[in-house]
C-alpha cells in the first residue's frame, strides 16, 4: 500500500516554481548533463481543456484538468491508460492515493442476493486509486479505469484527501469531525470530534490514523477502537502541511518552523526538532535516508532521517524531482535542474530545465517527469540508464 503524499510529493500540484519559458529544453542541452528524453507523449485533452495538477505514483502518472477530469498514464512507457470525470467542475478535487490488492464487490447491491459468508466470486481483487473531492469519493481500478465505487459524502464536506486501509476510508470534515466510511457498503461506520478543523491530509499506518489541526494539535487514533485517541500533542503552530508516517517514525513540518520526528506508537520525540528560518511551504518529501523540506525565502533543507542532523541546505532549492544512485535531482527557483550528492550536498552539475508547467515531485522512480498545460508529457532519464520497467516504479 502506498500513498502519493506520504512518500515523495511536495506541494501536491507539481507547478513550476518559476514561470516557464516558451520552448522546452533541447536534447543537446540535456545531453551535456548525460540526460535524454526517454519518451514524449501527448494526452488527448478536450478542446480548451488544460492540466492543472500532476502526480507521480508508483506505476502511474496522473493529471487532473480544469474540468476535473483525471487522466492516467503508464509511467514506464508513457502510454495513456484511461481518463474519467471525477466530479463537477465547481467541486474541489484533492490528491489521489493508492491501495494495492483491494477486494470489493463490483457494486454495493451485489451482496444483497447472497447470505454470509459471501462466496469468493462476488469480490474482485485489484490495485486501486482512490480520489475524493469535497463531496464524494471514487474508487477506481487503476489499471483499467473501472469505477468500483462512487460514494457521495453524507452530510459533511471533506477538508482534504482521505486515506484508506483497503476496507475503510477515513476522511476529515469541515465540522471538526473525522469519519470512517466502509468502502463495501458506502456507509459511515463511526465518527469522532477533533476539537478544531483538520486541514492537512491524514495518514494511516499500522491500524492508526494520524492527523493535525489548524490550532497545532496532532493526534494518533486507533481505528479498531472507533477512532479513539491513542496519544495527542500540541505544537506552537498549525499543522497544515502533509506528513509522513512509517515504522521509522512520524515526520512532520509544523508552521512553528520546526521539523519533528515522533515515535508512531507513543508520540515520544525521536530527535530534537530541526529549526527552519523560513516559513514551511509545501509538503515534506521523505526518502530512505533523507528528509527534504522547502522553507520560503530560505531554501531546501536536507535532513538526516536517522538523527535529525542537517546534511545540507540549498538557498535556491525548491523540490526533489528524482533520487538516483545517491544523486538528488533538485529543481531550483529558476527551473534549473541541479544534481547534488545526497549525503554531502556537493553540486555535481546544473542544467536548464525550462519550458514546462509541471514537474512531478518524486523520490522513488528512476526518472524525471515533466508536463505542459496542453497535455504534452515528458520522461527524462540518464542516457545510460537502460530500460524503465513497471517493477522499477513500484515501492
Amino acid at each position: 500500500m502506498s500513498t502519493v503524499f506520504l512518500f515523495g510529493c511536495g506541494n501536491g500540484d507539481g507547478l513550476a516554481p518559476h514561470p516557464p519559458s516558451r520552448t522546452i529544453v533541447r536534447e543537446d542541452v540535456l545531453a551535456k548533463a548525460d540526460l535524454q528524453y526517454y519518451w514524449k507523449r501527448q494526452l488527448s485533452l478536450d478542446r480548451g481543456e488544460v492540466i492543472v495538477r500532476m502526480y507521480c505514483m508508483d506505476e502511474n502518472l496522473y493529471f487532473l484538468t480544469d474540468q476535473n477530469h483525471l487522466y492516467a498514464m503508464d509511467a514506464a512507457v508513457g502510454n495513456p491508460k484511461w481518463n474519467l470525470p471525477v466530479t463537477r467542475t465547481q467541486d474541489t478535487v484533492f490528491s489521489p492515493t493508492h491501495i494495492s490488492n483491494m477486494r470489493l464487490s463490483e457494486k454495493v447491491e451485489a451482496l444483497e442476493n447472497f447470505e454470509q459468508p459471501f462466496p469468493p466470486e462476488v469480490f474482485e481483487t485489484f490495485d486501486a486509486v482512490l480520489i475524493n473531492s469535497m463531496n464524494r469519493l471514487l474508487v477506481i481500478d487503476r489499471k483499467r479505469g473501472k469505477v468500483f465505487r462512487d460514494i457521495p459524502f453524507a452530510g459533511y464536506v471533506a477538508t482534504n484527501r482521505g486515506v484508506s486501509d483497503g476496507t475503510y476510508f477515513y476522511v476529515a470534515s469541515d465540522s471538526r469531525l473525522y469519519y470512517s466510511l466502509k468502502l463495501e457498503s458506502g456507509v459511515n461506520v463511526w465518527w469522532k470530534e477533533m476539537g478544531e478543523t483538520i486541514m492537512a491530509p491524514m495518514s494511516f499506518y499500522n491500524g492508526r490514523l494520524y492527523m493535525g489541526t489548524v490550532d497545532g494539535v496532532f493526534r494518533c487514533a486507533d481505528v479498531d477502537n472507533f477512532g479513539e485517541k491513542r496519544w495527542q500533542l500540541r505544537f506552537y503552530g498549525p499543522v497544515r502541511s502533509g506528513f509522513h508516517v512509517d515504522a521509522r517514525g512520524v515526520f512532520l513540518a509544523c508552521e512553528d518552523r520546526q521539523i519533528y520526528s515522533l515515535d508512531p506508537d507513543s508520540g515520544v520525540k525521536l530527535w530534537d526538532p530541526v529549526s527552519l528560518k523560513g516559513a514551511i511551504t509545501g509538503l515534506m518529501q521523505v526518502g530512505e535516508l533523507t528528509i527534504f523540506q522547502y522553507a520560503a525565502g530560505d531554501g531546501l533543507y536536507a535532513i538526516n532521517l536517522a538523527n535529525g542532523k542537517l546534511r545540507w541546505k540549498k538557498p535556491d532549492g525548491r523540490r526533489v524531482l528524482g533520487l538516483m544512485d545517491g544523486v538528488v535531482c533538485m529543481l531550483d527557483g529558476r527551473n534549473n535542474l541541479q544534481m547534488v550528492n545526497e549525503i554531502t550536498g556537493k553540486s555535481i552539475s546544473s542544467t536548464p530545465l525550462g519550458g514546462f508547467d509541471f514537474y512531478a515531485e518524486n523520490l522513488t522512480a528512476p526518472a524525471i517527469y515533466t508536463a505542459r498545460k496542453d497535455g504534452k508529457v515528458f520522461c527524462i532519464r540518464p542516457k545510460r540508464a537502460g530500460r524503465l520497467t513497471a517493477e522499477m516504479l513500484m515501492r
